[in-house]
């Protein structure tokens, strides 16, 4: 895959697939900077291998590209290209930023004399390590090479260093001096700070599944004191109270945007209310940008499923490896792993887990998993009917699916983009026999035997 920015760094990535060169996927987004613009393709990229290449790239390094792949086959994360030899600077402002640039990455972030260069334009990445990096990427400007390389090294992956010869860059520099000396000492100081406060710890990459299974079980999370005063149950209540009203005022803009600046804590309000027109015309990586970007005070909580619910599932579970799709923040899988001890599990979600995809689009076999679970997720599917299509393609025994009953309105205080009024409604999406029971307000659905 061969991702180039826009000229000036805006937030547009440009896919070109090896096996099929004339395939282009085009991602926009805003213009926050080159190292954004990689984010998205990083998480957009399907492949096993991922490149990250300038777009000015010369021919012989791209000849390179078997040999990179073979050091990914090899058992490497990431593959670099370092440009050794003397190098011819445009400008002096150009040689300043390099020195600059050279003498914190060794001296200030990384504490070694183990990288010679950072920057060039040429890298290669196993697709979990991309999704990692990507996953926990801060910087959205042009230090995102040192931000990549510092979290492989904290990650403790294995990287392998090639040195290319360097040449004359032929075309004019669009690098902006003045506003580098301004950004790039923020985003350096940001990478630090990040890596001492334990940010880019393995803990925090290491998924809710299976990864999660190889360790000891901790215990189930106390929600922060903040998150107590939105518990589910009292937010369900207050939308009980809104919903009740009219129609005509229940789903004003006017009305309802009050309520949003509030919720969405005044940032993002006019994505957020408009999400579901949006959201249909929105990429892979663009959707999974949203939910970056849009956040509520609710986020903190452990989980959205109703406890009552919670236990009957654990209570009806069936044996054998498991797979939860929307998994969050793991917190049903370390309810399994301490309820019925060791087994295979796997994380799956939008922003993480220990496989990143959609709902719509699994990338597992068929009949991959005795059990497949999802929880509050379906109401968030563009494709309600792929989804649950895709959710039993990888069930060999038993589904289990819990969604929020809910009223149907264009402004709902969430992302939700699917809704299910009853267990009618349930019952006739999911298409085939099954146990529907209602908890509160969630909605249970355990497949038929």
């Amino acid at each position: 895959m061969r991702l180039a920015t826009g000229q000036r760094h805006t937030a547009s990535v440009v896919c070109l697939t090896i096996e099929a060169p004339r395939e282009t996927l085009v991602l926009r987004g805003r213009k926050r900077g080159k190292g954004d613009a990689v984010r998205l393709g990083m998480v957009a990229a399907e492949g096993e291998v991922i490149f990250h290449l300038d777009a000015d790239i010369d021919d012989e390094k791209l000849a390179l590209i078997p040999d990179f792949i073979r050091l990914i086959d090899e058992g490497h994360d990431v593959a670099i290209a370092e440009r050794r030899g003397r190098w011819q600077y445009r400008n002096l402002g150009r040689f300043i930023l390099s020195i600059g640039l050279f003498a914190a990455q060794r001296f200030f972030i990384f504490h070694s004399t183990r990288f010679f260069d950072t920057q060039c334009g040429f890298k290669a990445f196993r697709r979990e390590a991309a999704r990692t990096l990507a996953e926990l990427q801060t910087v959205a400007g042009g230090m995102y090479d040192i931000e990549y390389l510092y979290i492989a090294v904290k990650q403790g992956m294995r990287i392998a260093q090639v040195p290319v010869t360097p040449i004359r860059e032929l075309r004019p520099s669009r690098l902006r001096v003045l506003r580098c000396l301004r950004t790039d000492p923020v985003d350096l100081v940001r990478v630090k700070w990040n890596g001492l406060r334990g940010r880019y710890s393995d803990q925090r990459a290491a998924g809710s599944g299976q990864r999660a299974a190889q360790n000891a079980v901790s215990p189930a999370r106390r929600p922060p004191p903040a998150a107590r005063w939105f518990q589910t149950s009292i937010t369900n209540r207050i939308r009980s109270v809104i919903d009740a009203l009219p129609r005509s005022i229940r789903d004003a803009r006017w009305f309802m945007w009050p309520f949003f600046f509030v919720w969405f804590k005044g940032k993002h309000v006019r994505t957020a209310m408009e999400f579901k027109s949006l959201a249909p015309s929105m990429s892979d990586a663009e959707f999974a940008d949203a939910y970056r970007k849009v956040t509520t005070f609710a986020d903190n909580r452990v989980t959205d499923t109703n406890a009552e619910a919670m236990g009957y599932v654990l209570g009806t579970l069936g044996e054998g490896t498991l797979l939860d799709v929307g998994s969050g923040r793991g917190y049903f899988l370390e309810r399994v792993l301490g309820s019925s001890g060791p087994r295979a599990v796997v994380g799956c979600d939008l922003l993480g887990g220990d496989v990143m995809a959609v709902a719509e689009r699994l990338p597992f076999r068929d009949q991959s998993f005795d059990v497949v679970t999802c929880f509050h997720t379906l109401e968030h599917t563009r494709d309600l009917p792929r989804a649950i299509a895709e959710l039993r393609r990888v069930a060999r025994r038993q589904l289990i699916v819990i969604v929020p009953r809910q009223r149907r309105f264009h402004y709902t205080l969430d992302l939700h983009l699917q809704f299910f009024e009853t267990p009618e409604a349930l019952a006739a999406v999911m298409g085939r026999p099954g146990e529907i029971r209602q908890f509160g307000s969630d909605l249970v659905y355990i497949s038929a035997p």
